[in-house]
């Protein structure tokens, strides 16, 4: 990559910015929600209340460990802009 830096021309090489790297993390709390969501749509009335009340914070815990172990792939990474400049000397 630095030997394709270098053949860019100088003028080129302004407005380029560096990039962060971040992977994006599935949140258990957020699938369980859903997953509650939808039980509730079809089921009983404070249905939703009730279940999360039942879910131990160690349940919650175990499907984040899971979800990390899945979805710990560099598919799952972003990249972004920063407001730091390359310097192009």
């Amino acid at each position: 990559m630095r030997e394709q830096w270098e053949d860019i021309d100088v003028c080129e090489r302004y407005g380029w910015y560096i990039a962060e790297k971040e992977r994006l993390r599935v949140n258990a709390e957020d699938v369980i929600a859903k997953i509650i969501y939808d039980m509730d749509c079809d089921g009983y009335e404070d249905m939703e209340a009730i279940l999360w009340d039942q879910i131990a914070q160690d349940d919650i815990d175990r499907v984040q460990n899971v979800l990390d172990s899945i979805f710990d792939i560099e598919s799952a990474d972003v990249y972004y802009q920063t407001n730091k400049k390359i310097d192009v000397i």
